[in-house]
């Protein structure tokens, strides 16, 4: 497989229409930190490679604005905004190796979610090449625009399945100042249930609200299940929602931020410690949550306030019988991470509502099926 690693816009957008023209196979790649993840790319004939594009093409730290190329690692993204007092709070996995590319294409997001967004909502423009070569842009350095189609959009969670995005424009939030987590253990799903209702409903809103069952647990060194609730409030507000909410010790300021790493690096390990492993992800509603992550088994970690769970298993069969019978039950489950070859056992026997929406829009970006097939959660 020819490999090409363009180093501008242009340049790119240039060389992809040129091959795609010639009716080559494409696969786009950053850092390739997600093999195991969504759907293999088959038959591929020539990659095209982001790193090439590892810039920043403008930043005014006044405006809450940034832009840079997709092929950038997101730990420098991170440093850079940090040295302005200023944050992406998307939490991927795989932070240290991921491209910002990657990150958007993945939609991998992490705690913070509840409180600031996923990518969809930080992403305010995307340029990205076209089948036909051509440099398309979407959106602005603006927060809020309103001018044309907001294509850049399309772009989060694609899987790289409608074409290379070569720059991404951002909006970003000031760095917090300090935070607050609380860890609330030992309890029964309804107990958990009624603990993060009633977080919900104080005072002020948490950043993060996950809980993890006993076997999860582990990997974060806790003993047994737990549900984490993370502020970003000043110590005026944290002592009302103690008293108010009944919580327990806040965790100590030393050990708050490895806590949440390692949360944050949870998928990394669980695709990494094992060779036939495999992480499903359902999304359910608030009510369900507790009772829903119970069923799944294995190591489940759920955003407890964002209606999304993963459970990890050690052996994919595992995994496919619990797919398969959620499946019968009528439930969406994603096959998220697996081998290949259990990715390519694992046939859906359900597809989600949007995937006949999903395939116009692919055929409009990809008219003749040639970009990253099977990426998209092996259905295109």
């Amino acid at each position: 497989m020819v490999v090409h690693t363009p180093s501008s816009p242009l340049e790119f957008a240039q060389a992809w229409g040129s091959a795609y023209r010639e009716g080559a196979r494409l696969r786009v790649q950053g850092a390739n930190t997600k093999p195991r993840f969504a759907g293999a790319v088959t038959e591929a004939d020539v990659a095209f490679d982001t790193s090439g594009l590892s810039y920043i093409g403008e930043y005014e730290p006044r405006d809450l604005t940034i832009r840079v190329g997709a092929g950038m690692p997101y730990a420098d993204l991170v440093k850079t905004l940090a040295a302005e007092g200023q944050m992406l709070p998307l939490d991927p996995p795989f932070h240290d190796g991921a491209t910002v590319g990657g990150v958007v294409a993945a939609n991998l997001c992490g705690s913070r979610r509840r409180g600031y967004g996923a990518a969809r909502d930080f992403v305010i423009g995307v340029e990205f090449a076209d089948w036909q070569g051509r440099l398309v842009q979407s959106g602005a350095m603006v927060a809020k625009n309103v001018a044309g189609y907001d294509l850049n959009k399309l772009f989060v969670g694609s899987w790289g399945v409608l074409g290379p995005m070569l720059t991404l424009n951002f909006r970003v939030s000031p760095l917090e100042k300090r935070t607050t987590t609380f860890l609330i253990q030992g309890r029964t799903e309804a107990e958990y249930r009624t603990a993060r209702d009633r977080v919900l409903r104080g005072i002020a809103q948490p950043i993060a609200v996950d809980y993890v069952n006993a076997m999860a647990g582990e990997l974060l060194r806790l003993n047994g299940s737990a549900l984490l609730i993370r502020y970003a409030s000043p110590p005026a507000v944290i002592e009302r929602l103690r008293a108010g909410l009944d919580l327990p010790e806040p965790v100590d300021p030393e050990l708050e931020p490895f806590l949440w790493l390692r949360l944050r690096e949870w998928f990394q390990h669980q695709v990494t410690g094992y060779a036939d492993g495999a992480v499903l992800q359902l999304a359910t509603v608030h009510s369900r949550l507790f009772s829903d992550a119970a069923s799944l088994g294995g190591r489940v970690m759920a955003r407890a306030a964002s209606g999304v769970i993963y459970a990890s298993y050690r052996d994919s069969e595992a995994a496919l019988e619990t797919m398969r019978f959620l499946e019968r039950q009528g439930r969406t489950v994603l096959l998220l991470s697996a081998s290949a070859a259990a990715r390519a056992a694992g046939t859906h026997t359900k597809a989600p509502a949007y995937l006949a929406l999903m395939e116009r829009v692919k055929s409009h970006f990809d008219p003749r099926g040639l970009i990253n097939r099977g990426r998209f959660h092996g259905w295109f």
